[in-house]
């Protein structure tokens, strides 16, 4: 009896510490949301002189010249590959700069999404030049 009851222990430690293991890597969830452009111009996320901003850099072909903050960027292209079901290491993004606690980005999958196609969005009046192959510009807001 002693003898069954040692293993009983061990298998309940070892099923106990499995259990354990699983609860905290499914705690990873990443703490933010995406909006699209027109979503966070009109929840006020961001003004318009931060539409007109992304806009320019946007409408010259051109990304921000400040650079992502590496966890922003981590936690970004997490939640994207999370809800795409896409591999993470796959994931680029295009940053065009950050404003109030948002971050405007494009986020696409290496090798997808590209055409030669342009087409023209307004958001109130300004005018963004987007390349048509189902790339969108998202706004990250941190929660």
């Amino acid at each position: 009896m002693e003898h069954f009851r040692k293993h009983f222990i061990l298998v309940l430690i070892l099923v106990i510490s499995v259990l354990s293991f699983g609860m905290l890597a499914c705690t990873d969830d990443v703490e933010g949301r995406f909006y699209s452009l027109e979503d966070s111009y009109i929840n006020e996320l961001i003004s318009h002189s931060d539409l007109v901003a992304i806009a320019e850099l946007l409408n010259s072909g051109r990304n921000s010249d400040d650079e992502l903050n590496s966890d922003i960027e981590s936690a970004i292209k997490n939640k994207y590959a999370k809800l795409h079901d896409l591999n993470v290491k796959n994931i680029m993004i295009e940053y065009y700069g950050s404003y109030n606690d948002c971050v405007a980005v494009i986020c696409s999958v290496n090798g997808y999404g590209y055409t030669t196609e342009m087409v023209e969005v307004y958001i109130d009046d300004v005018r963004l030049i987007y390349n048509c192959g189902g790339i969108e510009m998202l706004v990250w807001k941190s929660i």
